[in-house]
């Protein structure tokens, strides 16, 4: 007797999931489905039954002699738009039982004492001729309480006489049956519980959305006139970069976790049009890899540090040909940061979770010599058998914009909850960059529904979008392909030995200011500054149209070099360091300590936060549970953001003095560890934003 996988394990697990949203939201599920007319009931059931490619998600009859299906009008006749959308009794009556009974008991039982779905299936074969399944003429369906339930066997003709006997019990009581049969049983069960279930989180959503936008159309004119949310938003992230550089230059473990990112991320790794790969493992890429770390973090920063100014320009003037030019580099450079955002999120993705996706053109690069990539599946075809692979190519694919990548992270956040499994398959590489494309994406929405921001326009405005690109094609080519930091970072966790990080970045730094004529600092906050009062000057050749415009002229490398020297030895004394310094600052002169008032915790919390400020070399074992707990003992109040990032705002005392929120990114695993680098990161962050 052979053991054949089943459905039955996948039936329970959904049928569990839809009872634990049943227990939870029942009352909001009347409400809204009641509330909803017919239309929008058929709107809701088709808006789960494909998604935006037209891929199937779930399937929906148009009536129940629907024949367009096949034979899936005899096994689901119910689930059709005629009777789920003609009262809203119908469907809750079917979403009740299916979510508060069993599969076993639906296997007996149906709706308000209907046929069960054993029975049902025998009807519709003896009536509408429904054709059993081909199988096996000797294997058996078990539909037994508990993990049995669903399980098929097959008897060899060797253990017919053993074995028949011993299962008269359970076939004459009809927990027992050709496997032909119980096949349709089991698809009669999925079809209905996966439709059930993702028609439930719609009608949530749905429900939700509307009465949120019932409760905000009085306030929508005061929120369309205020920026200052917007711009603490934007200030949040750009903070959220700065500590990340500032850990980058002054935590070791950190530097080496970014590095590795960059190293294993690179495209090289990605099989070309051939099915050839270059070696995995090679020094070749590790100086590239900590000049594209240090990047990566700078150039992040200053789109932001960018953003910021503009928002500061539009608030302080009402002069409307300033205001449209200034609206038009926001949404310009608002997009900038996506494609960024989303190049990173793309090159994780396309070496981790999706590699076996995307193939390599051999000799092909960009303008900044990074190797091109293209993807060899159709993200559509994935939709079903791979539902969490599909929704992140979809956010690869060039043509997805900003507000599409919202949907598809909405279905993202929409997946994990409905299946916390698929939230742990996603690598902390691929989450963290999917939580940087998420912030933009969220304030490329907020900005839009604050402001009129018109679409992106690759004719006007692209002062800061030009030069932010000319200025990244610049470093890629004269720096990554000829720095050699290899004394210092080869293996790339040699970057942990004493002073060997510290010392890499000073060479790094000083390559840079050799090849370009300044600090990569400097390159970026020239960068803002000129951009800044260059748009002053569009305002005012805008006002006064005959005024000449000078426009600036891309220079010579040479020249551009020999200039920033310059601009380098007249910058006043108080602009001596850069906004963004990729050396480690000097150690700060000893200083007494401050007077601090002692707080009594428990020992678990006393341990937590000695393993947070510890100045060993190697960090202790921290898990998320325990340092939740600490924090909230101390009067944290946590807030779930987006995927793995949570933050922690303090309590009444330390607000009042100005102390914010700390955002952090827990593991994928709940109930894990954080890497010894993330250890340290947490540390850090929270020592520098509350004095420790």
């Amino acid at each position: 007797m052979s053991q054949r996988s089943s459905k039955g394990d996948i039936i329970r697990k959904i049928q569990s999931e839809l009872a634990s949203k049943w227990t939870r939201h029942a009352a909001e599920i009347h409400k809204y489905w009641r509330s909803f007319d017919p239309k929008k009931r058929v709107e809701c059931i088709n808006a789960v039954a494909t998604d935006e490619a037209g891929a199937v998600q779930s399937i929906v009859l148009k009536h129940p002699l629907d024949r367009s299906v096949g034979n899936l009008y005899k096994i689901i006749p119910e689930y059709n738009l005629v009777d789920l959308s003609s009262g809203p009794s119908f469907l809750l009556d079917m979403l009740k039982h299916r979510a508060t009974h069993s599969p076993e008991d639906q296997y007996a039982a149906g709706v308000n004492g209907q046929l069960g779905d054993k029975d049902f299936i025998v009807e519709m074969m003896k009536k509408r001729n429904l054709p059993p399944e081909e199988t096996s003429k000797d294997c058996h369906t078990f539909f037994l309480d508990g993990s049995a339930y669903g399980e098929t066997v097959e008897i060899t003709d060797l253990d017919k006489a053993k074995v028949l006997p011993e299962m008269d019990r359970v076939i004459q009581l009809g927990f027992c049956i050709p496997h032909s049969v119980g096949e349709l049983v089991l698809k009669r069960q999925m079809y209905l519980l996966s439709a059930l279930h993702v028609l439930v989180v719609k009608i949530l959503e749905e429900g939700s959305t509307r009465r949120a936008e019932s409760k905000s159309v009085k306030g929508a004119d005061k929120i369309k006139l205020s920026l200052p949310s917007l711009r603490a938003t934007a200030r949040d992230q750009k903070d959220s970069l700065a500590e990340h550089l500032e850990l980058l230059t002054t935590e070791p473990a950190v530097l080496a976790h970014s590095v590795n990112d960059c190293y294993f991320s690179r495209p090289e790794l990605i099989p070309d049009e051939k099915g050839r790969v270059l070696p995995a493992v090679t020094d070749k890429y590790i100086s590239g890899a900590v000049f594209d770390a240090v990047h990566c973090a700078v150039r992040s920063i200053a789109i932001w540090d960018y953003i910021i100014r503009l928002l500061d320009l539009l608030s302080s003037t009402k002069d409307k040909t300033y205001r449209a030019i200034l609206l038009q580099e926001l949404a310009n450079v608002c997009h900038l940061e996506y494609s960024r955002a989303q190049a990173v999120f793309r090159a994780q993705v396309q070496t981790g979770s999706g590699l076996k996706s995307f193939y390599r053109r051999s000799n092909v690069v960009d303008k900044a010599g990074r190797s091109s990539t293209a993807l060899k599946v159709k993200p559509q075809d994935l939709a079903l058998a791979n539902t969490l692979l599909h929704h992140l190519l979809r956010l690869c694919q060039p043509e997805t914009t900003p507000p599409k990548a919202l949907e598809w992270i909405k279905k993202l956040i929409g997946l994990h909850s409905t299946h916390p499994a698929e939230r742990e398959k996603l690598p902390d590489r691929e989450s963290s960059a999917l939580c940087d494309l998420a912030v933009i994406v969220s304030f490329l929405r907020d900005l839009s529904a604050a402001v009129s921001l018109p679409s992106l326009s690759r004719k006007h405005s692209q002062m800061f979008v030009s030069r932010a690109d000319d200025l990244d094609v610049e470093l890629n080519t004269s720096i990554k392909p000829t720095i050699n930091l290899l004394a210092f970072a080869s293996p790339i966790d040699n970057l942990l030995e004493p002073d060997t990080a510290a010392a890499a970045l000073r060479a790094l730094d000083a390559f840079v200011v050799t090849t370009t004529g300044t600090t990569m600092g400097f390159l970026y906050q020239d960068l803002i500054d000129d951009c800044v009062a260059h748009l002053d000057t569009l305002h005012q050749r805008a006002k006064y149209p005959a005024a000449p415009l000078d426009l600036p002229e891309q220079l010579p490398l040479a020249t551009r070099v020999e200039q920033r020297k310059q601009k380098d030895k007249s910058r006043p004394p108080t602009q001596t360091t850069t906004l963004f310094p990729i050396v480690p600052p000097p150690a700060p002169a000893p200083a007494d300590a401050p007077v601090t008032v002692p707080i009594t915790v428990s020992a678990a919390t006393a341990a937590v936060f000695s393993t947070l400020f510890s100045k060993t070399e190697a960090a202790g074992v921290l898990v998320w549970t325990s340092f939740c707990a600490a924090m909230e003992e101390l009067g944290f109040a946590r807030e779930p953001k987006f995927g793995s990032v949570v933050a922690f705002y303090p309590p009444p005392r330390l607000a009042e003095e100005g102390k914010g929120g700390v955002v952090v990114r827990r593991p994928q695993d709940e109930g894990g560890a954080f890497e010894e680098w993330a250890v340290r990161e947490v540390g850090r962050r929270l020592a520098g934003r509350f004095d420790r």
